[in-house]
């Protein structure tokens, strides 16, 4: 596959350089024509395009696929084949027919790939035989893949699948053949972890011992029932010292109870698997009906041969080495893959001999250790270059000291070799899946399972890659889309694919991502694969949100502004009649004397009722200066008593929030030139955002400080809060108009406050503060021509 795709590039490449050369030539034909030298440039042109021609037949030389270029109704273009046994030359083919030289079968079979090829663009792909020789009837199998070029031609090539079919009829066949042999033996395997029950069992030893065929995992508890009961102790025994590393120096021999109650001898094998460290990773096991052994000793004669005959016929190499690294045996796939003709020419000979000089080292370091008792597992490159994958276990004497290794030999030179390839290709598709912006999901066309997924896709949906391919397609889409999966992939990817629309998909906690799907059908082996690209609409979606926020702000500061008209006029209305109240408690007191100590009394509380209503009156007054577009009025006046003044009205607000007010206001400070107005506006908004700011802190932690000092060229007065601190890493952002983080704030009172100090010719700063909370700092530059010091 790989083969043919390179070759199908490099053809496009030739195809390329083509038609560049031919739009020089022309370029430089029309140069000569208009009186120009092009003489030398066609020259050096045509040089370059016999260059090309010559690289490009020295790549189809390399090649020992058979390429073949065709036109629209099965004319040879094109024959390249460096097959030996060929039935004629290239040039033979050229400007014959397909029918021709095909039989009819495979010449229809090519003509409808041809066609289909030109109409809809994709890759063709079918099977054929040819004739080798026209002397005997030898025929090659092929697979083909045919590839359109341009609107009249097509490109196909073939490669020789013969040595495939050849393994896989062999691999069939040697299975068969295991499988029967184990049958003909009486002789089942299986394979335990330390701490769990049974990994695997052979279909013979589930028949051996009775149980059900489909139960190929039965647990320790069901091979244990098996037992004779008066045999069940010495077997757990056994079994345990085989779990506990203690490897058994003989068969051991149980009578086993099958359902029918027939009563039935098995000797049981037992091998711990140790891993290069000499820890015990797992065991292996066989089991054997011996019944006809106890019978007769001929019964034992007949399996030996039977296991000869399986050692002969397996696929791999079964081999013995003594202690001291000579050859004892080896089956005929060993002498195979070593190039030995019979076993007398290898017996005897060093096995070190027949590995490579880069390997020789680690593999006589492994047999040393298999010769100390420790089973290894290795792979390494034979002197014949083939690589090898090899494991060797101890066979022990009596005297618990190793008599010979036994190994077991795989050639894995083709395995590497496409192990390669797969890895090459893996690589290049995974970089194209880490590179792309977008979530990218591959799901099986057929049964809707998800097969792939990308990094975008995987923190999109909260998933690791694991989970990703557990999951169908109603997996991560609303319930409400899974009846239509079929009519947003299947059926408009027929058409051609692209864009599909705007959806959603679900992630790890079932909350829904608005998406933009695209996809395309791709063929990934026998399987038809829909590639799903999925763009996140999350953050479209906010920025369209906060629009629409902005605009209901906007609304809402007219309607703020038509409610502040309204509010002057309510507060002008109330003024009247409060002032007409504090006349007539002056009144009354005038008629009450003060020096008369019986209406003493009636005269403080006249007093206070005066002050309080002069109070709520300019409270009034004061509220409608905030509210009215009145020109600035300033005035020299010192910053601690505004403050004062200030707190004075609020300081209810913030004891009912549990808020300790602290005051630390420098003496002797220089008046300023201000608008008491507008300053008491922007100190009360920074109290008030204080306020907000510390609505989700302990109530025994409420603090707000507020600060004046002179520095050398201006006052400055800070408020400080014990709240969360800024909301925004970007301080200059809370000065942005509509930006807040308050439940129901308009997002326009920092701007406000920014804009009056500017108009003050002073600055309005904000940052963290290091024991928590914010500080807002207001500076007020000094001026000779605005300041009357104090005396």
């Amino acid at each position: 596959m790989d083969t043919a795709r390179q070759t199908n590039q490099e053809l496009e490449l030739r195809l390329a350089e083509a038609e560049q050369t031919i739009a020089s030539l022309q370029k430089a034909s029309a140069c000569a024509s208009a009186g120009g030298n092009g003489s030398a440039g066609l020259f050096e042109l045509e040089q370059a395009l016999a260059a090309s021609e010559a690289r490009n037949l020295a790549i189809l030389d390399a090649s020992s696929d058979l390429m073949i270029r065709f036109d629209h109704v099965g004319t040879y273009l094109e024959f390249h084949w460096q097959h030996e046994t060929a039935l004629a030359p290239p040039e033979w083919f050229l400007g014959k027919r397909s029918d021709e030289v095909l039989s009819p079968a495979t010449s229809k079979l090519l003509m409808d790939a041809v066609r289909a090829a030109l109409a809809t663009g994709k890759v063709q792909k079918f099977d054929f035989q040819l004739p080798t020789s026209l002397e005997e009837d030898e025929y090659c199998d092929f697979e083909a893949r045919l590839v359109a070029l341009g609107e009249d031609e097509v490109l196909v090539v073939c490669r020789n699948i013969n040595e495939r079919k050849r393994a896989n009829k062999a691999l069939k066949a040697s299975e068969l053949q295991l499988a029967q042999a184990q049958k003909t033996a009486r002789l089942g395997s299986f394979q335990s972890s330390f701490d769990a029950n049974f990994s695997h069992c052979s279909e013979e030893l589930c028949n051996i011992l009775g149980l059900p065929r489909e139960n190929r995992t039965p647990t320790h508890k069901d091979l244990f029932n098996c037992v004779h009961p008066d045999d069940r102790r010495r077997f757990v025994s056994d079994f345990g010292n085989a779990r506990a590393g203690r490897l058994q120096q003989r068969e051991s021999e149980y009578r086993v109870i099958l359902p029918n109650g027939v009563c039935r001898y098995i000797s049981s094998n037992i091998d711990v698997v140790l891993n290069s460290h000499g820890i015990p990773m797992h065991l292996l096991g066989t089991l054997q009906d011996i019944t006809e052994r106890k019978l007769a000793q001929e019964s034992l004669k007949s399996s030996e041969e039977k296991y000869r005959t399986l050692v002969e016929t397996s696929p791999y190499c079964i081999h013995q080495i003594d202690t001291q690294g000579r050859i004892i045996s080896m089956n005929r796939a060993g002498l195979q893959m070593l190039d030995e003709k019979d076993e007398d020419s290898i017996v005897g000979q060093l096995y070190l001999d027949r590995v490579s000089d880069e390997d020789r080292n680690l593999v006589a370091l492994l047999l040393d250790g298999a010769c100390q008792g420790e089973a290894s597992e290795f792979e390494f490159r034979s002197a014949n270059g083939l690589d090898f994958r090899s494991t060797f276990v101890p066979v022990f004497k009596s005297d618990k000291t190793v008599d010979r290794l036994l190994g077991l030999t795989q050639d894995i030179t083709s395995l590497k070799a496409d192990q390669l390839k797969l890895a090459a290709s893996e690589a290049r598709y995974r970089t194209l899946m880490k590179d792309a912006n977008d979530a990218i999901l591959l799901i099986n066309a057929e049964t809707g399972m998800l097969v792939d997924a990308n990094q975008e896709a995987q923190e999109m949906l909260g998933r690791t890659h694991k989970e990703i391919l557990l999951l169908h397609f109603n997996d991560v889409h609303p319930p409400n889309e899974h009846t239509n999966y079929k009519d947003l992939f299947l059926s408009r990817l027929e058409d051609g694919g692209g864009v599909l629309g705007e959806s959603s998909v679900v992630d790890r906690e079932g909350l829904l991502i608005p998406v933009e799907i695209s996809a395309s059908m791709i063929e990934m082996e026998d399987d038809r694969i829909i590639q799903g690209i999925y763009r996140n609409l999350t953050e479209r979606r906010k920025i369209e949100k906060a629009l629409q926020q902005k605009e209901a702000e906007i609304a809402k500061v007219s309607r703020l502004s038509t409610l502040g008209e309204l509010t002057g006029g309510l507060a002008h209305e109330l003024n009247q009649p409060l002032t007409a109240i504090a006349n007539y408690v002056e009144a009354l007191k005038d008629l009450v004397p003060a020096e008369d100590s019986e209406n003493n009394d009636l005269h403080k509380i006249l007093s206070s009722l005066g002050k309080t209503t002069f109070r709520t009156s300019a409270i009034i007054s004061r509220l409608r200066g905030l509210i009215q577009k009145a020109a600035p009025h300033r005035s020299n006046m010192d910053i601690n008593d505004l403050t004062e003044e200030l707190l004075t009205f609020y300081l209810p607000q913030l004891e009912e929030s549990h808020i300790q007010v602290r005051l630390e206001l420098a003496q002797d400070l220089p008046q300023l030139h201000l608008d008491p107005i507008q300053i008491e506006q922007v100190l009360l908004n920074l109290i008030k955002n204080a306020q907000a700011a510390m609505e989700s802190t302990t109530k025994d932690r409420r603090e707000l400080v507020i600060c004046t000092q002179q520095t050398e060229n201006h006052v400055e007065l800070s408020v400080t809060d014990s709240g969360q601190g800024l909301p925004t890493k970007n301080v200059e952002q809370l000065f942005d108009y509509f930006f807040t983080t308050t439940p129901g704030g308009l997002g326009v009172g920092l701007q406000v406050c920014r804009t009056i100090m500017e108009s003050h010719k002073g600055s309005v700063v904000a940052q963290n503060n290091p024991r928590g909370g914010a500080i807002f700092r207001l500076s007020f530059p000094l001026s000779t021509t605005e300041i009357n010091h104090v005396g």
